[in-house]
């Protein structure tokens, strides 16, 4: 596929006024956005919770994350993100994309807009009788 920056900005809905925009390696295979936890506390916010996490190399390490606002391409949403040790890169992932309704497409190595599936219980068709 090769791989893509994209500019991203986030924020902490409750302090709208300090954001941070950056570039951001787009990335399908991480299941949320990352952000070095020194940007993200430089804007003020603090992580809300901490989970665990594995890493590409297969390593188990625990981070911080919170609830904040992501901008990409003229959408916002609500996302997770995680607080990234010190030197990582920014990473754009799945969980926003999603929330964003955005796709890679591979190609162009560019975001493009999608149309999200509505999948469960649906109602069935109803039949009517014949009398």
């Amino acid at each position: 596929m090769g791989t893509f920056h994209e500019p991203i900005e986030i924020w902490n809905p409750a302090k709208p006024g300090r954001k941070l925009s950056l570039d951001a390696l787009v990335d399908t295979g991480a299941s949320y956005t990352l952000v070095p936890g020194r940007l993200l506390r430089r804007i003020g916010v603090k992580a809300t919770q901490s989970l665990r996490f594995k890493t590409a190399d297969g390593r188990v390490v625990r981070s911080g994350v919170a609830e904040l606002m992501a901008r990409v391409k003229g959408a916002a949403t609500h996302t997770w993100v995680v607080f990234g040790e010190k030197g990582s890169e920014p990473l754009l992932g799945a969980y926003t994309l999603e929330g964003l309704a955005l796709g890679v497409d591979s190609l162009r190595r560019s975001l493009v807009h999608v149309t999200p599936y509505l999948v469960g219980f649906l109602p069935a068709p109803h039949k009517t009788k014949r009398a």
